[in-house]
Order: structure tokens, then C-alpha cells, then sequence
């Protein structure tokens, strides 16, 4: 059986479907969250947008030349499948953005930590959501800019230039958020 991630998509090619399944354990959890916070944060449409796309890996691991990363080429498809699952929808509910908070952190939680979390998720909001999504590829699923490059099918250029301009950003607004707390009584 295929140990290797490019190896599992020569398989899938060949149509053997427990190498679709070694797949789907190695990479299902980490597309599901990439999708959960592209389709705003909507679990349904991400277990729907999951499933095409590995269905779609199923129809094109043919196409897998092997230029990039194995797990690169799966967020490109995961990331087309959202977009048009985005295109097609009539509408979209508007929901929030959820705190993701590990169990242990929620029993050492203080108002503070809040506080501060609250401001950030603001900060992360009011950033353009190409920003938001270089930052989510590259700080949440620790991907390299040419990879997330290859993800959005733009140049390195331009994601290096959306982290940056991510980051001034956050600071401009957590440094005014800091100020308006340090004049509140």
C-alpha cells in the first residue's frame, strides 16, 4: 500500500479507492477546517464542499503532474470547490466568527484573555478577506507562501505582499483598540 502522499494520488489515478480513503484520514480534517472558515464558518457547506471536493480528487488525480506539494494541490481544489459553491448559492447567511478555544484554555480563561481575543477577531474581520485568507493558509495550516501562492493561484509577490499588508494592518487597529481601553475609566 502507498505510504507516500504522491504515491496515494498515483493510486487514486489508477482508481484504487482505499488510497482515496488513506487520503481522506491524512488531509479530511485539515480541508474541512480550511473550508469550515472559507464558507463562513458554515459546517454543512464545508462537509459539502469536503465531499466534492474528493470527489473531485477521485475524477482529476490523473492530472497530478507533480509540480507542487501534494497538499497544496489538494487546497487548490478544495478552494475552487468552495468558490463555487460561494457562486452558486442564492444566498449567504451572515454569521460571526467563532473563538476556536482548546478545552484547557477555556478553564483558564479570564476577562482579559476575552477581551483581547474579541479585539483580535475584530481586527481580523475588518481586514480584506484575500488578507485574512493568506494569514488563515499560512499561520493556521502552515503553509509556505509558494505554497499558498499555488493554493491561489497567484504570485508569491502578491501573498507576500498580503501578509505584509495584513500585519500592518492588525497593528494599526489592535494599537487603536489599546488606546481607546487605556482611555476607558
Amino acid at each position: 500500500m502507498p505510504q507516500d502522499d504522491r504515491e496515494l494520488v498515483a493510486a487514486i489515478a489508477r482508481g484504487d479507492g482505499a488510497a482515496l480513503e488513506d487520503l481522506y484520514a491524512r488531509y479530511g480534517s485539515p480541508l474541512r477546517r480550511y473550508l469550515w472558515y472559507h464558507l463562513d464558518h458554515d459546517r454543512e457547506r464545508a462537509e459539502d464542499v469536503l465531499q466534492e471536493t474528493f470527489w473531485n480528487i477521485w475524477r482529476f488525480a490523473h492530472t497530478f503532474r507533480g509540480a507542487s506539494s501534494v497538499a497544496a494541490w489538494l487546497f487548490q481544489i478544495a478552494r475552487r470547490a468552495a468558490l463555487q459553491d460561494q457562486r452558486s448559492a442564492s444566498r449567504r447567511p451572515h454569521g460571526h466568527m467563532a473563538i476556536l478555544v482548546d478545552e484547557e484554555d477555556e478553564t483558564q480563561r479570564t476577562e482579559d484573555v476575552v477581551v483581547t481575543r474579541l479585539c483580535l477577531l475584530d481586527a481580523l474581520r475588518a481586514l480584506p478577506p484575500k488578507q485574512r485568507e493568506v494569514l488563515y493558509l499560512v499561520f493556521v495550516q502552515g503553509f509556505a507562501a509558494t505554497e499558498v501562492g499555488e493554493v491561489l493561484e497567484v504570485p508569491v509577490g502578491t501573498v507576500k505582499s498580503r501578509i505584509r499588508l495584513a500585519r500592518r494592518a492588525l497593528q494599526s487597529t489592535l494599537r487603536r483598540t489599546q488606546l481607546a481601553e487605556d482611555l476607558l475609566p
